[in-house]
């Protein structure tokens, strides 16, 4: 029998006090299992949100009319974004556009989000908003939900916050039991929390 090489040994290692761990404790998502019933179904509530039909103009190309080109209808187009911003004035989250990749904080007039090939930054009035759109974060999703309850986020984020904290000190725990030193430890907890896409 082959013997095993370390990072098989440290990957095993990782799945079984994960699969230990989370089994009598399922892993928790942000915002959904932080938020309390009310702002879920606000959240959950697209009724009062506007289908943008931004529309197209055709124009004939030279003198064959069997051509035609779409061109943006900068009138409608600039009235589904008035409507918009009525709209959302009234609902009860605000809608953040935040890629995937890489990004950086900034600490200007506002807190900032700057995220890699994005042509401007992301501002938010505080630290909390900062955060819950960055926990919030999953693949392949862009658009995310703020709610302007700033209390709701602020509690959301705490209780997020001492989660992470408790889940790591288990994982951590449970490595050093397995006979890792407590640096490397650390180490492989972190790296199971973003594994597991909560952190």
């Amino acid at each position: 029998m082959a013997k095993k090489r370390p990072e098989e040994i440290l990957y095993e290692l990782k799945e079984q006090v994960a699969e230990d761990v989370f089994k009598a404790n399922p892993v928790k998502k942000f915002p959904d299992d932080f938020l309390p019933k009310k702002i879920k179904e606000e959240l959950a509530d697209v009724r009062n949100l506007p289908k943008l039909e931004f529309g197209t103009r055709s124009r004939a190309k030279g003198r064959d009319h069997r051509h035609k080109v779409g061109k943006l209808d900068f009138k409608r187009a600039l009235a589904a974004h008035a409507q918009f911003k009525r709209i959302e004035a009234k609902m009860k989250f605000e809608v953040i556009v935040l890629p995937e990749g890489k990004f950086e904080f900034k600490i200007e007039k506002k807190i900032q989000i700057c995220p890699e090939n994005w042509p401007a930054p992301l501002e938010f009035g505080s630290f909390e908003d900062a955060k819950y759109v960055l926990y919030s974060r999953k693949k392949g999703q862009l658009v995310y939900k703020l709610p302007r309850d700033k209390t709701a986020v602020k509690k959301a984020v705490a209780k997020y916050e001492r989660y992470l904290k408790k889940v790591r000190e288990k994982l951590i725990l449970a490595f050093v039991g397995r006979g890792a030193e407590k640096k490397r430890a650390a180490i492989m907890a972190k790296e199971v929390v973003r594994e597991k896409g909560i952190g």
